[in-house]
């Protein structure tokens, strides 16, 4: 198993920016298209599950591009 050197980590902090899905007026701006369509509907009501406090969603959001990469939801 191979692991990031501190460099490496760096770089990938110079390039991404994770935010709360709350800090997201519209999360439809940025694009984004998984081969797995319920992440991509999911998506779409992420934010009705983060005001509820049924979940917490961050997005991974590369900085120069402003493509969304990816997204993690943390739920109890």
């Amino acid at each position: 198993m191979s692991y990031l050197s501190e460099t490496e980590i760096a770089d990938i902090q110079k390039n991404v920016r994770l935010l709360s899905i709350k800090e997201i007026g519209d999360v439809s701006q940025y694009p984004f298209n998984s081969s797995i369509e319920e992440y991509n509907d999911f998506l779409k009501i992420a934010k009705c599950f983060h005001d509820l406090n049924i979940s917490k969603t961050f997005l991974l959001i590369h900085k120069v591009t402003n493509e969304l990469l990816g997204y993690m939801t943390l739920a109890a």
